[in-house]
């Protein structure tokens, strides 16, 4: 292809996955291949689509919407327009349909695209929900369950397609790119979906021992798990050793094997490990693609880390079985929060805010579990609002909360019913194995005498 030609057709890489319809439209136009009056008819064709969605949305109510909420259905309509173009071979031949096909024909396209990748997509997080790696860190669990389970509930495709709803706390180690809506959810549930899966085929207790070494208290971080538990797994193949065990021997094993080479060469090398890993685990087909497009990303790590010294902080081994392996627990540690401070706190929670702010609030400035109870209960957030806070912190905050409410047979104030609602619902909605260590925690920590905690206007 001559550079004359080249330069008569659109650039894949100049088209915008969010708002891929305007992006091919100034690509068609910078190629010459549209002039401004056609693209000015084709964007016309959008106007009579936007009044039907506008009268849905309003429900034959009227043709007046808020201004922002009008730009909001419009982008919609070629949002969805842009799905059923993305299903075309090349750039042009997409424009050609455009011209071809017209507005309304692509848009009605993209709808049947949407229910088949929203259903796809609700296929998919039933399965991974059912199979779920057992971990105790929270923003795992309330991502893959009720984060995307909250973007099936407020999704509306037939009028606002492009939304996403959910930031997607918990990063997957291949982040969807350039996409929004159904497109991100699906991208993101099939990373998910292969990391869990790949997860699942070491002992949880093992992955659990291993990202201890990591940070004792990896249960409360927001951090991706795939990556140093595949990074240890490939370097237990490098070693020779037992994969499953997650245990290759440390950095000064595999130093020798990953010092002085390329990230090519590094890459290369992963992919001989992920070859010798197939004789231990069987990965399926998805799960075994999703770890070697990732090997690249694993490799330069790897190699940032043998140029600076810093393999130990890469190359983890898990730590001796025994207590040390448990979250440590924190609570019932430090100083009770001042009246000054604890109102100002309290102020901020009964503020309009997501839990993840409430949560990490909580988490940044109390040390006790008085205070943290206290807190909770005078707040007086809707059992919803409050067990969506309390999901996102750690369960060593479930427990000392439950080691002051040794039973709830006996509680009469409204606020702390609420409270003792919400910790049993969290504990009956845990895996058996996760209940099982919720309540050895809960065992194990010295319970206050309830009668000496002061309330907030009874402190000094």
């Amino acid at each position: 292809m001559t550079d004359a030609l080249s330069a008569r057709l659109p650039d894949p890489a100049a088209l915008r996955g969010r708002d891929y319809l305007i992006s091919l439209l100034e690509e068609g136009r910078r190629c010459g291949l549209l002039s401004g009056e056609e693209t000015a008819r084709l964007l016309e064709q959008s106007l009579p689509i936007l009044a039907r969605q506008t009268a849905a949305w309003t429900r034959g109510a009227g043709s007046s919407v808020p201004l922002d909420r009008a730009q909001a259905l419009l982008e919609s309509v070629l949002y969805t327009a842009g799905l059923a173009l993305k299903a075309y071979p090349t750039p042009a031949a997409a424009l050609e349909a455009l011209r071809r096909e017209g507005l309304q024909a692509l848009f009605e396209a993209g709808q049947r695209t949407l229910r088949r990748r929203l259903q796809t997509a609700r296929t998919l997080h039933r399965r991974l929900c059912a199979g779920l790696f057992e971990t105790p860190n929270v923003f795992y669990r309330a991502t893959a369950v009720d984060g995307i389970g909250g973007f099936f509930r407020l999704y509306q495709p037939q009028l606002l397609a492009q939304e996403t709803h959910i930031t997607a706390d918990y990063p997957v180690f291949l982040m969807p790119g350039d996409v929004t809506g159904v497109e991100f959810i699906g991208a993101y549930l099939a990373a998910l979906d292969c990391e869990n899966r790949l997860l699942s085929a070491f002992p949880a207790r093992t992955v659990h021992r291993l990202l201890c070494r990591l940070e004792p208290e990896y249960d409360r971080l927001v951090l991706n798990l795939f990556e140093p538990v595949m990074t240890a797994a490939l370097c237990c193949a490098l070693t020779g050793r037992p994969v499953r065990t997650l245990d290759c021997g440390g950095a000064q094993a595999v130093r020798p094997l990953l010092e002085g080479r390329t990230q090519a060469e590094l890459t290369a090398l992963l992919q001989t490990a992920q070859a010798r890993m197939s004789s231990d685990l069987a990965f399926a087909p998805g799960p075994a693609d999703y770890l070697r497009r990732s090997l690249p990303r694993l490799a330069a790590a790897l190699e940032q880390a043998a140029q600076l010294g810093t393999l130990e902080r890469v190359v983890l081994t898990p730590i001796p079985e025994g207590p040390s392996a448990e979250p440590a627990i924190t609570l019932e540690e430090g100083a009770r929060l001042s009246p000054p401070a604890f109102s100002r706190l309290l102020a901020a929670l009964r503020e309009e805010k997501p839990a993840a702010e409430r949560a990490a609030l909580l988490s940044a400035q109390v040390q006790t579990a008085g205070d943290l109870a206290e807190l909770l209960t005078a707040a007086e957030l809707p059992l919803r609002e409050l067990s969506a806070v309390l999901a996102l912190l750690p369960q060593a905050a479930w427990a000392a909360l439950a080691a002051l409410y040794e039973t709830d047979a006996f509680v009469t104030d409204e606020r702390e019913a609420r409270l003792c609602a919400a910790l049993r619902a969290l504990r009956a909605a845990l895996p058996p194995p996760e209940r099982a260590r919720l309540d050895a925690m809960t065992q194990a920590l010295r319970r206050p005498a309830r009668g000496g905690q002061k309330r907030p206007e009874e402190r000094p």
